[in-house]
């Protein structure tokens, strides 16, 4: 008989790199605004543990904000010691996070439960050089292009947030926890600027309901590490620059005409980037429909109200840009066109128009033999004979 032994199904595994992980309790005792453990496994959980209890204990009013700085399974045993039972879609949240490149609009983790906790991943976007000369790094490299690859201006945030319920040490305390990577400007960012940030924040321990939090924390997130001003700026010099080249013609015009195509393609990568925080923002200005009449007159809906108004601006700002790049790459390509047809040493054909050029290239053809009296082509002369001496 047959052997019918079911086979075996494997699981899809992700290279978790480091075993350690930097695990970040936000408090106000600290000049810092974090207390710190560095955990490597599930014997890390009584830490963790007391690390929590202290800080509810002492600031009970204050939301509970924990920031992870990589992905390993046994997470779950860490973080199930203070936080109720969600680790099946936190896990999925800091994968995503680690090892893929998707986002995520701001979204309900799930359907069910009274208290429900809300996610979102977002890649915030600013020019590479703030992110790394606020470390105190170089730069990256750039490649043969000139521009910085689309990875250097992401800065990769996953977010949890639930705003009661999620605590075991206090069901009324909201808690927000913050996925980033174990990377040094992701590092620096967490570490020198993120806490201090949220902290300062006049609204930072606000009560509100889950949609207010997760408005809130989006919000706040997109201000501190996205900065459109930065990158349009950015985009004007390098195409300030690319105009000089093509009118003082400093570089061959086949150059010319590819770094144009690469700035094109740049702007269409950033937009989509800026039109998926625009469509969150958007989403998330629907919640206020969903909130108490006496709590729609928070200031954070006028916030998220600012913070549509202006992403809508810059997409006009890039729309304009496209728009000048196009004008500038025409009479580029045109100059092209013209060079292509003359290094061929064509003439160009009778139905071709071509603005400012003539139609002789500049390698001509030998002229043709004339053709006999009556039309024929001329017989070839017959060879002479050469006789011997």
């Amino acid at each position: 008989m047959a052997d019918r032994r079911r086979p075996t199904r494997h699981r899809k595994t992700f290279d978790t790199g480091n075993s350690t992980i930097h695990v970040r309790v936000g408090s106000r005792r600290n000049p810092r605004r974090f207390n710190e453990i560095l955990v490597s496994g599930p014997r890390d959980a009584p830490r963790f543990a007391r690390l929590v209890d202290d800080q509810v204990r002492a600031f009970p009013r204050d939301p509970l904000v924990i920031s992870i700085n990589g992905y390993q399974p046994w997470l779950e045993d860490i973080l199930s010691i203070c936080i109720e039972d969600y680790w099946s879609n936190m896990s999925d949240l800091d994968r995503e996070v680690q090892f893929a490149g998707t986002m995520q609009f701001p979204e309900r983790a799930n359907k069910r439960g009274q208290n429900v906790p809300w996610t979102f991943i977002s890649d915030h976007m600013n020019v590479p050089q703030v992110y790394y000369w606020s470390v105190g790094m170089e730069p990256p490299v750039w490649d043969d292009s000139g521009l910085p690859s689309i990875e250097q201006y992401r800065f990769r945030v996953g977010a949890w947030e639930c705003g009661r319920g999620a605590c075991k040490y206090s069901k009324e305390l909201p808690v927000v926890i913050i996925f980033t990577k174990p990377t040094p400007v992701s590092e620096h960012v967490v570490t020198e600027l993120m806490f201090g940030y949220l902290w300062r924040d006049i609204d930072f321990d606000q009560p509100r309901e889950d949609e207010e939090g997760i408005c809130w924390l989006f919000s706040r997130l997109h201000w501190l590490l996205t900065d459109w001003q930065n990158i349009i700026a950015e985009i004007v010099i390098r195409l300030d620059e690319a105009e000089d080249n093509s009118h003082g013609r400093h570089l061959p015009v086949k150059l010319r005409t590819r770094m144009l195509h690469r700035e094109v393609a740049r702007l269409y990568e950033l937009q989509e980037y800026l039109r998926y925080q625009n469509r969150s923002f958007k989403k998330l200005q629907k919640l206020k429909d969903d909130v108490p009449k006496n709590e729609q007159k928070d200031p954070l809906w006028g916030d998220m109200d600012d913070a549509v108004e202006d992403l809508s601006q810059y997409d006009s700002a890039l729309d304009s840009l496209k728009e000048r790049e196009y004008i500038q790459t025409y009479p580029t390509m045109t100059q092209l066109q013209q060079r292509n047809f003359t290094m061929l040493g064509d003439e160009l054909p009778a139905s071709v128009d071509v603005p400012g050029g003539n139609r002789e290239g500049k390698v001509k053809r030998k002229a043709s033999r004339p053709a006999g009296g009556d039309g024929t082509r001329p017989q070839s002369r017959p060879r002479e004979k050469i006789e011997d001496d």
